[in-house]
């Protein structure tokens, strides 16, 4: 089947979105395997950086995840916030102390 509009040949302009979009779909599809299989390992790592009190935006920067997803393995609620601004606070004070 060849597109025409109005007498115009656009089966090329079609057949070239089609074509794009194919590859998209294909990346998607391949971008959502590998993170479904690499999230185990991502999760613990997170898991890991959290009990070792590591600030959720220190986190998102060094793997590279969004920041909520880092605030969720850290903990997000208003408790959580003030305690790890304490440890924060409290590490830079002892990293100067012993500077």
């Amino acid at each position: 089947m060849k597109y025409r509009i109005e007498g115009r040949d656009i089966d090329g302009s079609v057949q070239h979105v089609r074509e794009a979009m194919e590859w998209l779909h294909e990346a998607y599809r391949l971008a959502k395997t590998y993170d479904v299989t690499t999230r185990p390992e991502r999760y613990a790592l997170l898991e890991q950086l959290s009990a070792d009190h590591v600030m959720p935006s220190e986190m998102a920067l060094m793997l590279g995840v969004d920041l909520q997803i880092a605030e969720r393995f850290a903990g997000d609620d208003q408790e959580a916030r003030i305690a790890r601004r304490l440890l924060h606070q409290m590490s830079t004070t002892n990293e100067r102390i012993t500077a």
